[in-house]
């Protein structure tokens, strides 16, 4: 039997952010939207779903203090 799909709020541990570097939050924006970018031309279905699990992530971090309410809003600007 296949592992069951989990959904964001299942995988915590598992989701970039709360122990991840500086650095490695920027490069993780970064490149999240260049990948969204693409595939918003490219195929939607995917999209939504990067979409959806992005935000989730980027709330996390907002929650936990890693990013600021500016930082959002500025990375919300960008997709």
């Amino acid at each position: 039997m296949g592992n069951p799909k989990k959904s964001p709020e299942d995988s915590e541990d598992d989701r970039i952010g709360l122990n991840a570097r500086d650095e490695e939050l920027e490069e993780w924006v970064v490149t999240s939207i260049k990948v969204l970018a693409v595939l918003k031309d490219e195929d939607m279905e995917t999209y939504k779903r990067i979409y959806a699990d992005f935000i989730f992530d980027l709330q996390r971090l907002k929650k936990a203090g890693r990013i600021t309410d500016e930082d959002y809003e500025g990375i919300m600007e960008n997709l």
